[in-house]
């Protein structure tokens, strides 16, 4: 990144600078997280993580208060260049000069609470609150992190390429569809347990 700021302080070419580090982000968690033997077998081998991926349930969305989210779906998370690709992707999105208005004015108005309520309520205008707030759920994480040595390989010209966009990023109906669906699956873990408790 030395190499990079120092590009930027030359040129000022913002969109290098972004992609810069968006690369730099996810090599740097490449090793301590995404291959770490420990959040292999906690989290990515998992079932329950597997089931996400297989099913589409990984997503990331940038919320309007018109009710529309913009976003991708999450696929391959494991291997860094999909990682790169979706973070450029992302921000393509993000500062897409049409609708980033959008999102900054849902970033200003609306109070984060960590639950999907925060965006769903401007979906359907329910005033359902079906999603728990995040600290009533986790509670604070103290991390302890180990000092790691930068990461060094070398850097694919490809990961400086313009990232393809998809033909649809506003992905509302997609988004809709999935929940219902999540909505069906915990109605059905609800029964099952229900029959095992004999009720």
């Amino acid at each position: 990144m030395i190499r990079e700021w120092e590009h930027f302080w030359v040129y000022r070419d913002e969109d290098r600078l972004l992609t810069a580090l968006i690369i730099n982000e996810q090599n740097v968690i490449q090793n301590p997280i995404i291959i770490h033997p420990f959040y292999q077998k906690k989290v990515f081998q998992t079932v329950s993580y597997r089931l996400q991926q297989f099913f589409h349930y990984s997503m990331i969305v940038f919320p309007t208060k018109e009710g529309k989210l913009y976003g991708v779906r999450v696929k391959n998370f494991l291997k860094l260049d999909e990682r790169i690709e979706t973070g450029k992707v992302l921000s393509s999105i993000l500062f897409h000069p049409k609708i980033e208005k959008n999102f900054i004015k849902f970033l200003k108005d609306v109070t984060h609470t960590g639950s999907r309520y925060d965006f769903e309520k401007f979906l359907d205008g329910s005033t359902k609150h079906f999603s728990p707030y995040f600290r009533f759920v986790f509670p604070v994480v103290k991390h302890k992190f180990e000092q790691t040595e930068s990461w060094n390989k070398k850097i694919k010209p490809a990961w400086f390429q313009a990232p393809k966009i998809p033909k649809h990023i506003e992905i509302t109906d997609w988004y809709k569809r999935k929940r219902k669906e999540l909505e069906l699956i915990a109605t059905f873990c609800q029964w099952v347990e229900l029959k095992k408790k004999g009720g």
